[in-house]
């Protein structure tokens, strides 16, 4: 057996247990309360959760719905941390291609200078190595500096946030005039007493 009850507002059809007698739920067509006749109201009456007749989900009563979004607080350090955070992940992604193209350079003259033998190939080789050895290094120097940067950016792995920061003081790559200025100001913002607590949330 079933109750059966439309809302005063659009006339949006429920069909609900008779347990639900006298129970006030929010109409997920308009917003607007209905109450279910055939009992006494309660003071401070529950949300219920009817099937409607023609399907469909509900909002819950004001005052009851749980909040899943970020606080105020978490808010605002959201808003400290994106751009210096978006930043870094730009200049890593440039450093990573720019790295990239120095290793197979390396690998090129590495190449070249076991073809070409003497003094001459031995110096293609050597300045070789180096190349592919750099770029080797700046790649993995500028992965750890992408992937601390999301971290930061999404208020996770303090730590690893930091050091992703710290690592790029280090001038290693062709955009270091870029990226000192902006590893400081990170670690500014991470060093922040605010952002320090929205890490541990």
């Amino acid at each position: 057996m079933t109750i059966s009850v439309n809302c005063g507002a659009c006339g949006k059809v429920y069909s609900l247990k008779p347990e639900a007698a006298g129970e006030t739920f929010v109409c997920q067509a308009c917003g607007g309360q209905v109450t279910v006749p055939g009992g006494q109201a309660q003071a401070s009456p529950a949300p219920v959760s009817p099937q409607p007749a023609s399907g469909g989900t509900f909002q819950p009563l004001p005052g009851t719905t749980r909040t899943t979004g970020p606080s105020g607080d978490q808010q605002a350090a959201l808003d400290r941390v994106k751009l210096p955070a978006i930043f870094m992940m730009i200049i890593a992604g440039i450093s990573i291609a720019t790295n990239v193209v120095a290793f197979c350079l390396g690998m090129f003259g590495v190449v070249s200078g076991a073809n070409a033998g003497g003094y001459q190939g031995d110096d293609l080789v050597i300045g070789g190595m180096a190349y592919i050895i750099s770029g080797a290094l700046g790649v993995i120097a500028n992965i750890v500096i992408l992937v601390g940067s999301l971290k930061m950016k999404s208020l996770k792995a303090y730590g690893f946030s930091l050091t992703a920061m710290i690592l790029a003081l280090i001038p290693c790559n062709a955009c270091c005039l870029i990226t000192l200025p902006v590893s400081i100001w990170g670690l500014i913002v991470l060093n922040d007493a605010k952002v320090k607590a929205a890490f541990k949330r």
